[in-house]
């Protein structure tokens, strides 16, 4: 699954992309800078299906 989280570095708020992979026993939390503002919904989307499909980013 993956989500958008908004966090605060220094004062400063940026978004990432979370991804929760099981591997084995352990859940491993992957995680994706994507900018200081929200992307536009469809920018989004298509990040959040690279990231299911491929797992890579």
């Amino acid at each position: 699954m993956v989500i958008k989280k908004k966090i605060k570095v220094k004062g400063r708020e940026y978004w990432i992309l979370i991804h929760s992979v099981r591997k084995g026993r352990k859940i491993i939390q992957k995680k994706k800078y994507i900018g200081k503002l929200l992307p536009p919904k469809q920018r989004l989307e298509f990040l959040q299906y690279l990231r299911m499909r491929f797992s890579i980013l």
